[in-house]
């Protein structure tokens, strides 16, 4: 299909526009959906994801495209320049991308079928979920970068993404379920600071059960034991960790806002 864009323009996400004399993108807003040119105008879209101030777009051939906001490098294009009209993210151009999401300055891609997880922009939050980033690095990444704890793991095959503000969320094939980033209001699925509570019952069941299980024995003793180790709470993860509450279920979907999440599950 073709991708047609409308609301605010202030840094370029509409895919329209040019730079004033002051630097600003006009025009300022668009009201009425208008088709995005260019490239990506001429091309059969298949996936698209948008954060707050930028997006991305996987078209039929395979390329990936990104435009908008770019302070934190969250387009993956190498560089921090605002971008006005749909540029290609060399890295992961024909890589079989299955599922990305966008947040507020940060972005992940799901490629090689499920088999990799791709990471850039901002990670203040750990919401690359690459662990803590120093600050010679800027706390932000330009390029994607391979987030390994799911990426080429046995048993693992990544097949959603959400993301929003500073946080990250994925969907295995198994129904389990990672998060990763700011848990500054429990969105991660663990008890946020300083409100710790202990591990229900039926959650130490499941938990028990699949421990046991092949598929978990490949697993860290910290994920295994993440309930535990969060009890007291937890301010912000900084890599890929299993939302072992969701253990009864088959999660089929998630979804997450600034502040909260959902699961479908079965």
């Amino acid at each position: 299909g073709a991708i047609y864009t409308a609301g605010d323009n202030c840094h370029g996400q509409l895919g329209h526009g040019t730079r004033d004399p002051a630097g600003n993108w006009s025009p300022k807003f668009i009201d009425v959906p208008k088709l995005v040119p260019g490239d990506l105008g001429q091309q059969r879209v298949r996936l698209i994801a948008a954060g707050d101030d930028h997006n991305l777009a996987v078209v039929e051939d395979g390329r990936l495209f990104a435009w908008g906001a770019n302070s934190n490098g969250q387009l993956g294009i190498g560089r921090v320049d605002d971008q006005a009209v749909p540029v290609p993210v060399r890295e992961l151009q024909d890589t079989g991308i299955v599922s990305m999401a966008c947040g507020l300055r940060h972005s992940v891609v799901v490629s090689h079928k499920g088999e990799q997880v791709w990471t850039f922009g901002s990670n203040v939050q750990g919401q690359l979920g690459l662990g803590q980033s120093s600050a010679p690095e800027g706390y932000q990444l330009t390029i994607p970068t391979l987030c390994k704890s799911l990426s080429r793991q046995p048993n693992m095959e990544v097949v959603q993404v959400a993301a929003a503000a500073c946080h990250t969320l994925a969907v295995l094939s198994t129904g389990e379920v990672y998060a990763w980033g700011d848990n500054a209001y429990g969105q991660l699925g663990f008890p946020k600071a300083g409100a710790g509570h202990p591990m229900s019952h039926a959650v130490r069941s499941s938990v028990q059960t699949v421990q046991a299980t092949k598929q978990l024995r490949s697993r860290t003793a910290l994920e295994v034991d993440a309930p535990r180790a969060f009890a007291d709470g937890v301010a912000r993860i900084f890599e890929p960790c299993r939302v072992v509450s969701l253990s009864l279920w088959k999660v089929r979907a998630v979804s997450t806002a600034d502040m909260h999440s959902l699961a479908l599950a079965a």
